[in-house]
C-alpha cells in the first residue's frame, strides 16, 4: 500500500501585531537563516505543548528505557506503615462490630422479655452478629472481592 503524502507547505498570515513584531525581532537576530527555519523552531517548541493540552496526553519522551531512581527504603517504610494502620483498623472494626452486636443482642433479648445475667456477657454469648446482619456482611464481602477482580 502506498504511503499517504503529507502536505508540508502552508501559506501563513500573522494577524497579531505583537506576535509579528516578536517574530521579526527573532528573525533579525540572524540566528535563523530564514523565516521558514524560525517557523519550524517555533512549531517544534509549541506544538508538543498544544498537543498535550488538546489531547490530554503526555508527550512521549525519546528515551524509552529511562531509569527512574526510587528510594525503596522509604517506600518500604511507607508500605509497612500503611500495613500497620490497616491492621489497627481491622482490629478496631472487629471490636466495634462485637460491641454493637452485644448492644443489639441485649436490646433484642430485653424486648423478648429475656432477663440477661452477667454470665451472658462473660461467656460472650451476646457477641454473635445477628443472623440478618451476618448475611449482609457476607454479601458485602463477596461484592468487595468481585470489585477487586474487576478492572476499573
Amino acid at each position: 500500500m502506498a504511503e499517504k503524502k503529507l502536505k508540508n507547505e502552508f501559506y501563513l498570515r500573522i494577524k497579531d501585531v505583537d506576535l509579528l513584531e516578536d517574530f521579526l525581532a527573532l528573525l533579525d537576530t540572524k540566528k535563523y537563516t530564514n523565516a521558514n527555519e524560525l517557523l519550524n523552531v517555533c512549531l517544534a517548541k509549541s506544538l508538543p505543548i498544544l498537543y498535550e493540552e488538546m489531547f490530554e496526553k503526555q508527550i512521549k519522551k525519546s528515551k524509552k528505557n529511562e531509569k527512574v531512581d526510587v528510594d525503596t527504603e522509604n517506600l518500604d517504610k511507607s508500605i509497612a506503615g500503611v500495613e500497620k494502620l490497616l491492621h489497627q483498623i481491622f482490629v478496631k472494626n472487629f471490636m466495634i462490630e462485637r460491641l454493637l452486636s452485644v448492644l443489639y443482642n441485649s436490646e433484642y433479648y430485653r424486648s423478648k422479655g429475656i432477663k440477661l445475667e452477667a454470665q451472658h456477657f462473660e461467656n460472650r454469648v451476646l457477641e454473635e452478629l445477628p443472623e440478618g446482619l451476618a448475611e449482609m456482611e457476607q454479601e458485602l464481602i463477596k461484592h468487595l472481592k468481585y470489585m477487586e477482580n474487576e478492572d476499573y
